[in-house]
């Protein structure tokens, strides 16, 4: 899920002053097509924009003949540590997925996904792998391993399909499989990278290394301004708030994009997010920043931390209006409060 994106001429006004003023933000139309200048982001009820548009998703389907054995066949050294995965489920249900850019040509980030078993068969589907694209996976329980061999995953009206498929930053090899290594708690971390590319001319449309799914232990919502319906909506996903420091926790997959955000804790169980990344694009990086909203003018100002409210139990840190805002002129999201529910007590 991915939010709108709003047009702000804020930079000088942010860097001089500490604080971003618009009397005049418009929320963008959605469009089809991410440019690099100035365009809007195709964030509205869909799980995010693509740089390429118009696309219709397409998933090839296994051989019949396709099984962990065969997957084997093309992987690289094993890995011969004992785990105690059993069953295809131990890794299934909602994910965190995040990756980093393989070339500087390309964004890191991650976003949620799901990861369902295909019935009958020890394949697994995973959902919003490249954004909203699905791949297929093989699950070998013995070797505690998951492989993604080489599939369309889409096509485009002008270029033609575009596959998934193991690379380095000098080669593709469509025969070799992706590898990842599940571990005892369901975490699957990729130990080969990958990219997206056009099959009629092999022209990379992403390059990934260091790529993770795993489970969350607490839960983001967002109350959000829709384009869509124009009212409020909301939206949930996975997170995972780990405890850092005495007063400190670090949150991986903030607004669904990935990244890790630091959150300050304070005595009087109130908290502070700091300006801090939070989002890579082509129209470049985004921060967190907090906001003052009317229903007449929209945003109205945004500045650099993020003032969470007092905390009325151990498991929730929730706060008000924010966004997420790129010196480039842009924010993303009018969004009217955020909140984070985990299953583990805070220590404040």
């Amino acid at each position: 899920m991915r939010k709108s994106v709003i047009t702000l001429s804020l930079a000088s006004a942010l860097a001089c002053a500490g604080t971003m003023s618009a009397s005049n933000a418009e929320v963008m139309p959605m469009q089809e097509t991410i440019a690099p200048s100035r365009a809007a982001i195709n964030l509205g009820e869909a799980l995010t924009a693509d740089p390429e548009a118009p696309i219709a998703p397409v998933c090839e389907a296994f051989p019949e003949d396709f099984t962990a054995a065969e997957a084997a066949q093309t992987a690289g050294p094993r890995n011969n540590t004992a785990k105690s995965i059993t069953s295809v489920a131990q890794i299934a249900g909602d994910r965190i997925m995040t990756w980093s850019a393989l070339t500087s040509s390309y964004n890191s980030g991650g976003c949620a996904v799901t990861v369902s078993q295909i019935e009958g068969t020890d394949s697994v589907l995973i959902s919003n792998f490249w954004y909203s694209y699905e791949v297929k996976a093989i699950v070998d329980l013995t070797e505690s391993k998951l492989y993604i061999p080489n599939q369309v995953i889409g096509t485009n009206s002008t270029y033609g399909d575009f596959d998934i498929a193991y690379c380095t930053t000098s080669s593709l090899n469509r025969s070799r499989y992706i590898e990842g290594d599940i571990a005892d708690d369901g975490t699957v971390t990729f130990s080969t990278s990958w990219g997206v590319f056009y099959t009629s001319s092999n022209s990379a449309r992403g390059l990934y290394t260091s790529t993770a799914i795993e489970p969350g232990n607490a839960t983001m919502t967002q109350v959000y301004y829709s384009t869509t319906t124009g009212d409020s909506a909301s939206v949930s996903y996975p997170v995972l708030v780990t405890q850092t420091g005495k007063r400190k926790l670090t949150v991986r997959n903030f607004a669904n994009y990935g990244h890790d955000i630091e959150i300050v804790l304070r005595a009087d169980s109130t908290a502070t997010i700091d300006y801090q990344l939070a989002y890579e694009s082509t129209l470049g990086y985004f921060y967190t920043c907090a906001t003052t909203y009317t229903s007449s003018m929209g945003i109205e100002s945004a500045s650099y931390v993020i003032y969470c409210n007092a905390a009325t139990d151990n498991r929730t840190i929730s706060w008000n209006e924010w966004s997420l805002y790129s010196p480039s002129g842009y924010m993303i999201g009018l969004n009217f409060t955020g909140t984070i529910e985990t299953t583990f007590d805070i220590s404040y």
